[in-house]
């Protein structure tokens, strides 16, 4: 029964997978002969991290695993704990608070093992497909709404960066949010610059993302999720004859979030000013408790006030796009994360220098407003609270693929990148 079952659902995906790729095949597009060798890489990396799986891997594997048996033992029971926040089954007993993703993502993975039946290579390759194509959706919009884009910008940015690719392959969160993520940027994109209308099925698919989004890191995901709402808003208002300069936009987009920022804190405590400075100094002191012995990012004087934090903040930034540097540790791993560091720093410099001159690139205003806004927020939570260099760098895959694309359609950036070899057709 388990395998008729696996096979029932295994057939579908698989003809899915193979009526998507036949099509993005054979439409001429830019980055159509990179679809193959950006998947395999994808795949290939997926296959060697599952190999060497983490304790935290081996967790919520173990844990899906006995979800599914419990799917098979009785599904009324299976139902109950999907929408509860704890499984009690055979002796056994785990429970989490409502907004845990780990126990979210243990979830998705027991429905998953219906159609892998448990094996973790193969559940893997799933979450990995799902992120690629989150990815490749974005990029074939970026480049399909604003062709000036080049298209290794779009490829560097969101299939080819080491890291990015390494975080969000195999049984990852990190996997099933940049798939969510930016899968669903790319249909508010194409709402918000496209010419098509806006269907029906499209829609739901994504809210269905953003629901997904939301589960994985809510706290990341609401600010992207409010900013690209924001977005169609601001596309809607130029359509009628308004905001159509710069400063318009930015000002209209400051108001509505600080005004959202305000009711969101009186409706949602955890938004409220004193919640949140103290669950900032709570998680960093927690990670480094758990991180002794290992490179960290220390803040002496971190307190839990707006003031402190604001203090701290640009430090904040700096260090999640800058640590590790190079020959902070011995470890291989961080001695690459270094070298990466750099590139990403020096590209920083060159779309700093591109800002400055005015040839910061063709994306509209508003969109990398809204962008960078994610980026910038993002990355300082990040570097608040999260000392620990390893998962540091882990954790803002979830707003690197967006910077990279906005430091990388600079004029000179894209000066470079048009003068590489790359297929026109």
């Amino acid at each position: 029964m388990k395998l008729l079952l696996a096979l029932g659902l295994h057939i579908p995906l698989l003809w899915l997978l193979c009526w998507w790729l036949r099509r993005e095949l054979t439409v001429p597009h830019p980055l159509r002969y990179w679809l193959l060798p950006t998947l395999l890489l994808k795949l290939t990396t997926s296959w060697v991290v599952t190999r060497f799986m983490t304790e935290d891997v081996r967790f919520v594997v173990i844990w899906s695993r006995r979800m599914t048996r419990q799917f098979w033992y009785s599904v009324p029971d299976w139902l109950q704990t999907m929408e509860g926040s704890a499984i009690y089954f055979q002796g056994t007993k785990l429970g989490f608070h409502g907004f845990s993703n780990t126990w979210f993502f243990i979830k998705i993975l027991s429905v998953l093992n219906l159609v892998t039946l448990g094996y973790p290579w193969l559940t893997a390759a799933y979450l990995s497909i799902v992120s690629f194509a989150g990815c490749w959706f974005l990029a074939r919009t970026i480049l399909r709404l604003f062709p000036a884009v080049p298209p290794l910008s779009a490829a560097l940015a969101l299939l080819i960066w080491p890291s990015c690719i390494y975080w969000t392959s195999g049984i990852t969160k990190e996997a099933l949010l940049t798939g969510s993520v930016l899968g669903c940027t790319a249909w508010v994109v194409t709402w918000a610059y496209g010419s098509d209308q806006v269907q029906p099925l499209t829609v739901v698919w994504t809210l269905l993302l953003a629901y997904v989004a939301f589960k994985m890191r809510f706290f990341f995901s609401i600010f992207l999720l409010a900013g690209l709402g924001i977005l169609l808003l601001i596309r809607t208002i130029q359509y009628m004859g308004s905001l159509r300069s710069w400063w318009s936009q930015l000002v209209f987009f400051g108001f509505l979030f600080s005004g959202g920022a305000w009711a969101a804190s009186e409706v949602v405590p955890v938004f409220r000013a004193n919640k949140f400075t103290n669950q900032v100094i709570t998680t960093y002191r927690g990670m480094s408790q758990l991180s002794v012995g290992k490179p960290l990012i220390v803040y002496q004087d971190l307190k839990p006030t707006l003031s402190s934090i604001a203090q701290h903040a640009p430090v904040a930034i700096f260090n999640t796009l800058s640590r590790p540097w190079p020959g902070e540790s011995p470890d291989l791993r961080y001695q690459l994360l270094g070298l990466e560091n750099v590139g990403l720093l020096g590209l920083l410099v060159v779309s700093l220098l591109g800002v400055i001159r005015k040839k910061a690139g063709t994306l509209p205003f508003a969109l990398v407003l809204v962008f960078l806004w994610y980026c910038v927020v993002v990355a300082l939570f990040i570097g608040l609270t999260t000392p620990n260099l390893g998962t540091l760098t882990r954790y803002r895959t979830a707003f690197l693929p967006f910077l990279l694309l906005l430091l990388l359609q600079n004029d000179y950036a894209a000066a470079v990148l048009r003068r590489l070899p790359w297929p026109r057709k």
